[in-house]
């Protein structure tokens, strides 16, 4: 097995093999779908424009789904839900279709349109994302979302836990995947702060979503994994 990580959703992904792609944003987005299929959710259909969701928000009936999203970290006017993943509860989503789009992590779901098989993970259900690439044993690609087509430490932290847990396994790192590693391994012992430590992080305080950066700092809470099937993901 080989692991290579993408620091953002700019770089292509690139495999002589089958391979399972992991897409990343553990500010929020990954970690909000996480949340929402944990509770119940029947799916969560990720867009990445507004428009494209609310036309498609239009074709369902009112109670079969809910509109949520973010753009630069706050909730378009006339959403039910913002990006945080604590209002995904399972009293507000149980049963129903989540329409969703974000600046960042719904943008790379669709960018992987035609890859075989794609997954989303964040430290929410680090664990069980993990269980399942060591269950595959394909070639795994870690897509960062990134912010705006940057690097973002968070995502790579995610990306550094999966490719450290791994290559202890027998898995061949590449640069990237070896770089996201020892990342990870220096900030293991306290997630929390590191990511409070990062660009976003710190954005996301100052706007007031402190909790959020928290709750998404904890480890292998959910036993869900999402799988993406167009822009469709399903647990």
């Amino acid at each position: 097995m080989k692991v290579d990580v993408l620091f953002t959703l700019n770089e292509p992904i690139d495999s002589d093999h089958p391979c399972t792609v992991v897409v990343v944003d553990v500010l929020r987005a990954t970690s909000s779908m996480t949340m929402a299929l944990a509770s119940g959710c029947k799916e969560v259909v990720a867009f990445s424009s507004i428009e494209e969701s609310i036309e498609f928000a239009s074709e369902l009936g009112s109670c079969d789904y809910v509109l949520a999203g973010e753009r630069r970290g706050d909730k378009p006017e006339g959403f039910v839900l913002g990006n945080s993943p604590q209002e995904f509860t399972k009293q507000v989503v149980d049963g129903k279709k989540v329409v969703f789009t974000t600046t960042n992590g719904t943008v790379a779901i669709n960018r992987c349109k035609g890859q075989k098989r794609v997954m989303t993970g964040c430290f929410l259900n680090a664990s069980a994302v993990l269980k399942r690439c060591i269950e595959l044993g394909e070639d795994v690609v870690v897509m960062c979302s990134g912010q705006d087509g940057r690097f973002a430490m968070e995502d790579t932290l995610f990306a550094g836990f999966l490719s450290s847990e791994l290559s202890d396994l027998g898995a061949c790192l590449t640069d990237a995947a070896q770089v996201a590693s020892m990342l990870y391994r220096l900030n293991s012992k306290d997630i929390r702060g590191a990511l409070r430590g990062t660009d976003h992080g710190r954005y996301l305080c100052e706007l007031g979503y402190e909790e959020d950066v928290d709750f998404c700092a904890q480890i292998s809470r959910f036993d869900v994994v999402p799988f993406v099937c167009g822009n469709v993901v399903r647990c």
